[in-house]
């Protein structure tokens, strides 16, 4: 009989996605599968690593507070996502998480992770481009808050969205945001009215459109070239 594992429709995308059905059966008696609702705290910055999570469905964010409350959100994470590898050789976790939506996760306990990384050398690779892609993905972040203007900001943020959710056979122009203009703003280190402001800038040109939380972009080879600081 499948595991549970073996049956899971979004398992392909996660770290266990290379391993064997006789793996997974051996592998899932660690996964406790949990649901968080909105707005959520999955763990805070600074708590121990007790557990690591594979997120099946939702989006979560992670993000840092300084002392005066100012926030910064380092990624939003969603279908496929692992939280708190980042922190799995550390005592405690690096950043806060956060469901943005009702999320459904796989906990596994940080000690069964890491004996499973001695024992599973896939799970070894997975997690070794795991964390390549987030590096690059950290890497050109903050090149793009030191070296862009607010427009070119917003652009690549709104580019990011475009190539994460779009689903080009159902719906190619049409992305959503998750979270507020106010967390758009710590995201990318600039003020919300700046934000809000350049969103209508981006609407006027006809390069998006806004209803609500739903951007249609209207002209993604404009965006993705102001994006890139090409114009």
């Amino acid at each position: 009989m499948p595991s549970q594992c073996n049956l899971c429709t979004i398992r392909k995308t996660t770290i266990l996605g290379d391993l064997k059905e006789d793996d997974l059966n051996r592998i899932e008696q660690f996964i406790r599968e949990k649901t968080f609702p909105s707005r959520h705290i999955i763990f805070w910055e600074d708590d121990p690593v007790d557990n690591i999570y594979l997120i099946k469905r939702g989006n979560i964010k992670l993000y840092k507070t300084q002392s005066d409350g100012r926030s910064q959100i380092l990624r939003i994470d969603g279908t496929g996502g692992i939280l708190g590898f980042d922190s799995l050789f550390s005592p405690t976790h690096l950043a806060t998480a956060e469901t943005i939506v009702e999320s459904v996760l796989c906990q596994i306990r940080a000690e069964d992770f890491r004996k499973l990384l001695e024992k599973e050398p896939d799970i070894n690779l997975r997690l070794l481009k795991a964390v390549s892609k987030e590096l690059e993905k950290n890497e050109n972040l903050l090149f793009t808050l030191g070296t862009r203007t607010a427009r070119e900001r917003l652009s690549y943020f709104l580019m990011n969205l475009y190539n994460s959710q779009c689903d080009c056979e159902e719906n190619p122009k049409k992305i959503h945001l998750l979270i507020s203009r106010q967390e758009i703003s710590e995201h990318l280190g600039m003020k919300q009215e700046t934000v809000i402001r350049s969103l209508s800038k981006l609407k006027e040109e006809k390069i998006i459109d806004i209803k609500g939380k739903e951007i249609i972009i209207r002209n993604p080879k404009l965006l993705d070239e102001l994006a890139q600081g090409y114009i």
